[in-house]
């Protein structure tokens, strides 16, 4: 009898593993899916976030990332070049999101990017005299 447990739980534990290696294959096809979508200028911004990342996306078991720009409906309100990075913990359900300027800085928190892009458009104003004399 605890022979048969024996393999029952083997039989169970293959079949978990398998769903995880198929749950993992799907997750990188839509962290890949994602990253095709992108803006050109995102493109670049993603490429300069990935070339500092000591671990890549989506290798983490149990986690299912995705990245968007300002071309994706929820996030139009980023300036091109900028990223958000949604980050979900399967088992709990939670949702991170991280955000990246062109720059590959991150931010934590929307609003710390809304500061930012304040403070740009602040610093950036241009002023035109015209004098009709």
């Amino acid at each position: 009898m605890e022979r048969a447990q024996g393999s029952c739980s083997n039989f169970v534990e293959e079949l978990l593993r398998r769903r995880q290696l198929r749950a993992s294959q799907e997750q990188i096809a839509g962290y890949q899916h994602s990253v095709n979508q992108l803006s050109p200028e995102g493109k670049r911004t993603h490429m300069i976030i990935n070339s500092t990342r000591k671990r890549m996306l989506n290798t983490k078991i149990g986690t299912y990332c995705t990245v968007y720009d300002n071309t994706a409906a929820p996030y139009t309100w980023l300036r091109p070049g900028w990223l958000v990075e949604e980050r979900c913990m399967i088992h709990s359900g939670r949702l991170y999101r991280y955000y990246y300027d062109p720059a590959g800085q991150m931010y934590n928190t929307r609003q710390e990017v809304d500061q930012i892009i304040a403070d740009l458009e602040a610093t950036n104003r241009v002023v035109i005299v015209i004098d009709d004399d």
